[in-house]
């Protein structure tokens, strides 16, 4: 029997980062940070293991360029006919790096950014230039088979920004991404960010531009997510929620321990450094909890990136 197209491992290389942004989850103390980017010495055989259950890796992190392996590691996943996506902010896509990614025939690349403005965007993540000159070198070097996605986070900060977003990636050719901001409401200097704090203008100007990027996706199913986030951010209840996180979607540590979710830390289904992944993957622990995971219950701003409505395809997520 063949793997499932549709199964998507999100690999987490390392948890350092080369940028501070405000609302981060490790700066903000949502979650705790272990620099930690440690392979065992027979990635190799993980790898192929991995090739046996997975369709397609999405590295992610932290800032995953960081990790000194990637690129042997995009060259072994690719010689095992996976399909290979990087989450990245940006700052490190020099034209040596970018030339790699390309030489790796690396399928996606998917590269934060909160705002064209360089001051709102340096508020919020820092080192704007950096990660600007950096799009500017993949979108001159991408071969046709390459699709670049702009990750914009929205925050109370920078919805003014989504417009002038939307505009430069249609011309660029590029896909965009909207992604409402999960705040740590304990940390009061994080207040002035949160969605949850919008005055009635704020949020009819956030729920205009969100249904304008949606309806200029031309995919329905994005009017359904946008339902949702404004739902959430009203406190109300998003209809039809079915989330691809531990069905579909799964997400690596570091450490090599799975999860079903980047925020169900308490759902351990085991390592992949000394079990078999098939096996972790049928574990009584993640079977009790994968109705309630498909519901989406637990949502939340900080994953409705993941989730989507009944209609949900794994097309529209990188």
């Amino acid at each position: 029997m063949g793997k499932p197209d549709a199964m998507k491992l999100y690999w987490n290389l390392t948890n350092e980062c080369n940028l501070k942004c405000r609302y981060c989850y490790y700066n903000s103390g949502l979650e705790s940070r272990v620099p930690c980017c440690n392979l065992p010495k027979d990635y190799k055989e993980v790898i192929k293991d991995i090739s046996k259950n997975f369709y397609e890796i999405v590295f992610a992190g932290g800032e995953p360029l960081l990790n000194p392996k990637i690129f042997e590691l995009i060259k072994f996943l690719k010689i095992n006919h996976l399909k290979v996506s990087l989450l990245t902010n940006g700052v490190l896509l020099n034209e040596d790096v970018c030339r790699k990614l390309i030489q790796l025939k690396v399928d996606n690349i998917a590269i934060s950014l909160n705002s064209l403005d360089i001051k709102v965007n340096d508020y919020l993540r820092g080192k704007t230039s950096q990660v600007l000159a950096g799009i500017k070198n993949i979108l001159s070097l991408r071969p046709k088979s390459m699709n670049i996605e702009i990750m914009q986070t929205i925050t109370r900060k920078n919805i003014s920004s989504i417009k002038s977003m939307i505009k430069f990636c249609k011309q660029n050719n590029i896909d965009l991404w909207l992604g409402p901001v999960e705040i740590n409401h304990r940390t009061k200097a994080l207040a002035e960010l949160s969605l949850k704090h919008l005055s009635h203008v704020e949020l009819l100007e956030l729920e205009e531009v969100m249904k304008m990027w949606a309806k200029s996706s031309k995919d329905s199913v994005l009017l359904d997510y946008v339902s949702n986030c404004l739902a959430i951010i009203k406190n109300e209840r998003p209809k039809k929620i079915h989330c691809p996180m531990g069905t579909k979607n799964f997400v690596l540590d570091p450490n090599g321990n799975l999860y079903p979710c980047f925020l169900r830390k308490d759902i351990l289904l085991g390592n992949v450094y000394n079990q078999k992944i098939k096996k972790l993957l049928s574990s009584p622990k993640l079977k009790q909890q994968q109705k309630n995971l498909q519901k989406g219950l637990c949502v939340r701003l900080g994953c409705i990136c993941m989730t989507i409505s009944n209609s949900y395809h794994p097309k529209h997520f990188i």
